[in-house]
């Protein structure tokens, strides 16, 4: 059995006067990886930092390496801190020397005399870094990618048992958290214990470890239920998000962000009642409507803004998002802030759409377009499947009924379901498209009994558009469901 390299027994923390967290109590094994989750402010970097001495423990008992930390002295905590590995969202390297110097920096403030003995150290984990021929360059010349390896060769300079990162993708893009996180998980086969705080959920779909989630100021860890739905995809679960001890899956928000206020409102509503009912939540709201039927129709309070206020209500509500993209210059945007990327109904034959959007490895969720037989969605699928992504939706939002309506044809949702989960649109199936006035119109009466057909039928989950005054709403105000 592995020795305990991290113990938290009654565990509390507070700065100044301020109680931070109380009452922690957990374990981490020697050469474990664990993730440790929770919403901006739940004091997950607190944890850290306590674990290296930024932070005193106020009562309880911390033992880290084999040293009880609950009272040590301030002069013992800089030989604590070379057994551990700090790696930080923001790198944290020195501006005014190159990075063989910050690197030598470390060693010499930790002991290190022999010169030669510093310059092979140096060249062995740039070298494990893959960073060998930067050496010589200043911080300000390399990418947020070759930074943060700078920072990881620094943390493992000590040969450390124990590495803590705080965020190490929280600045990166996609491709770029991928390798870096290829990296952590090369170093930790090596033997390191690593503890690593993140917000990343697509990166743990992916690289799927133990998971501690702090909420509410309690540290629990997540079971294999809590897991699935939480990061969604990961492969190796990617069926048991859609399974019936779980109900089914529910995609709900507004039809665009049209303010933080109201999109905040929104998705702490359905959030409570998601929980109470325990549905699993997934937040929607458009970035950008792109597609209008007049040029003066509401399109957006700008796409970047828009994106920022979807991420933050995941992150404040530790839950999934997803927004829809047009354009293949909007995958890697949307990307950067949401988990699932949309194709709309009008695009679902869109290769390089579809294409761009399976290759930033979030989850991919294509709406059956209204002139599409359910059976062609094969191909839809394959497209993402075949640009190296399995983790793909089908949306079904209603099939073309003469020029002016939708109708559900229900006999398509067992077809759909041998090629992925099938997902529901009930708001966007009852809409009547082509009005004269050139606003579409619906049948917002008829939700409850579409959602009751859909189930009955077997969709994996249910799409439903929302908001707090429908009437009110600056996009597909006719066929919503008042919040």
């Amino acid at each position: 059995m592995n020795s305990e390299i991290i113990v938290f027994d009654k565990v509390s923390l507070k700065i100044s006067t301020t109680n931070i967290l109380n009452n922690l109590n957990f374990s981490i094994s020697q050469g474990d990886f664990t993730y440790l989750i929770g919403k901006t402010g739940s004091g997950k970097s607190s944890i850290i930092r306590s674990i290296y001495c930024d932070i005193p423990i106020d009562s309880g008992r911390s033992i880290i390496d084999g040293k009880d930390i609950s009272e040590i002295k301030k002069n013992q905590i800089p030989f604590l801190r070379r057994k551990i590995g700090i790696i930080f969202q923001d790198f944290k390297l020195l501006s005014d020397r190159s990075i063989y110097r910050n690197l030598e920096f470390v060693l010499k403030a930790t002991d290190w005399k022999d010169k030669q003995k510093i310059n092979e150290r140096i060249d062995e984990v740039l070298n494990e870094v893959g960073m060998i021929n930067l050496k010589d360059r200043m911080p300000y010349q390399l990418s947020g990618g070759e930074q943060q390896r700078i920072s990881i060769a620094r943390a493992i300079l000590n040969k450390p048992n124990l590495i803590l990162a705080d965020e190490p993708t929280g600045n990166l893009d996609p491709g770029t958290s991928k390798e870096i996180m290829n990296l952590l998980i090369k170093i930790n086969n090596q033997g390191s214990t690593i503890l690593m705080a993140t917000h990343d959920y697509d990166m743990i779909s992916n690289f799927p470890k133990r998971t501690l989630r702090l909420e509410d100021g309690k540290l629990y860890e997540l079971t294999k239920k809590n897991i699935i739905f939480l990061y969604i995809y990961a492969m190796i679960s990617f069926n048991h998000l859609f399974n019936k001890e779980n109900s089914f899956l529910l995609i709900a928000g507004p039809c665009a962000v049209e303010s933080e206020e109201i999109a905040f409102e929104i998705a702490e509503k359905i959030h409570k009642i998601s929980k109470k009912l325990d549905i699993n939540f997934v937040f929607k709201g458009s970035f950008k409507k792109a597609n209008r039927s007049k040029i003066d129709s509401f399109t957006g309070i700008g796409d970047e803004k828009s994106l920022e206020i979807i991420k933050n209500i995941g992150n404040s509500f530790s839950i999934p998002t997803t927004t829809d993209i047009h354009e293949v210059k909007d995958a890697n945007l949307a990307a950067n802030h949401v988990d699932i990327l949309q194709i709309p109904a009008f695009l679902a034959r869109q290769t390089d759409l579809i294409v761009a959007a399976a290759q930033t490895s979030k989850i991919v969720n294509i709406k059956k377009g209204q002139f599409m037989n359910p059976t062609s969605m094969k191909f839809a699928v394959d497209k993402v499947k075949d640009s190296g992504n399995n983790k793909v939706l089908i949306t079904e939002r209603g099939s073309m009924f003469g020029y002016q309506d939708l109708i559900v044809d229900f006999r398509g949702i067992p077809k759909m379901k041998e090629f992925a989960p099938v997902i529901l649109d009930v708001t966007h199936s009852l809409q009547q498209p082509n009005q004269p006035s050139g606003v579409t119109g619906g049948n917002p009466e008829l939700i409850e009994t579409i959602a009751k057909a859909g189930i009955a039928s077997g969709v994996d989950g249910l799409f439903i558009e929302t908001h707090p005054s429908p009437q009110n709403a600056k996009s597909h105000r006719k066929n919503m469901l008042p919040l």
